[in-house]
């Protein structure tokens, strides 16, 4: 079933516009587009400096600014990416018309209040960046540098993750607090001067160590214990082993050689 506009209809239209003459020129726009199933035309909007005078919390976060000694409650502009606070210069987005002004966005903050302004307001130090959602910050074909003359802190409630091909570190002083630490690689190169470990238990299991030292010094204050398949000890000069009791057993030989043995 189709139906179709008669010029009956249409009458009636012009003359709901023309009893509506008493309306404003965009109110008689609006209502004319409604008559014809065209959406209505967007407001006529206007900018102007505004001051901050609180910043709602909660869902929607409106944004209270006094613009012309009257308040507005306004919605942070997407691309507003300083976040307004109380006291702060901003520039404002108003409809012409006062009826719509609830949709009206900050655009901007121009300036921070300064010391005594605002009604005693105190100084929001500093800049914050705020978004809803998530944030890509992407350079194409390009670097992306943060710099700064004091610090620069990355926090994360959840994880912090870094990807690349090859990770850089330089620092005169580096250091690592963590409730564990795992390393996965095929190869660990060190080069350092000096070595400090200090640990309550060291498990390792290694297929292979290999080490070359000129010097070795260690003190165990209980038990040393090995265990060996083989063991083989060369020493080109003089062995000395003392101790208070000394126990050799051997289940089949005992072997000892040399030009002179002394015993007692």
């Amino acid at each position: 079933m189709t139906m179709e506009s008669t010029p009956h209809a249409a009458n009636v239209g012009a003359a709901v516009v023309e009893e509506a003459g008493g309306v404003e020129a965009g109110e008689r726009d609006r209502l004319e587009a409604l008559l014809d199933g065209a959406p209505p035309p967007a407001p006529e909007v206007r900018t102007t400096y505004g001051t901050v005078d609180a910043v709602e919390v909660g869902e929607g976060k409106a944004v209270v600014v006094r613009v012309a000694g009257r308040l507005v409650r306004a919605q942070r502009a997407v691309s507003c990416l300083v976040e307004p606070a109380a006291g702060d210069r901003v520039l404002v987005a108003l409809p012409s018309d006062a009826r719509l002004w609830d949709e009206s966005f900050v655009l901007a903050v121009l300036a921070r209040a300064k010391p005594g302004q605002h009604g005693g307001h105190p100084p929001t130090p500093g800049v914050t960046l705020a978004v809803d959602g998530d944030v890509t910050l992407r350079s194409r074909g390009g670097k992306v540098a943060l710099v700064a003359n004091e610090a620069v802190t990355l926090a994360s409630g959840t994880k912090v993750a870094l990807s690349a091909p090859e990770l850089e570190v330089r620092a005169m002083k580096t250091s690592f607090f963590s409730a564990s630490l795992s390393y996965i690689g095929r190869s660990l190169d060190g080069e350092v001067d000096r070595v400090k470990l200090v640990a309550q238990t060291v498990d390792r299991a290694i297929d292979r160590v290999s080490e070359r030292i000129k010097r070795s010094f260690r003190t165990v204050d209980q038990i040393e214990r090995v265990k060996a398949k083989e063991l083989d000890i060369a020493v080109e000069g003089n062995l000395s082993v003392h101790s208070d009791n000394m126990i050799m057993d051997a289940d089949k030989l005992v072997k000892v050689d040399g030009e002179q043995i002394h015993l007692g």
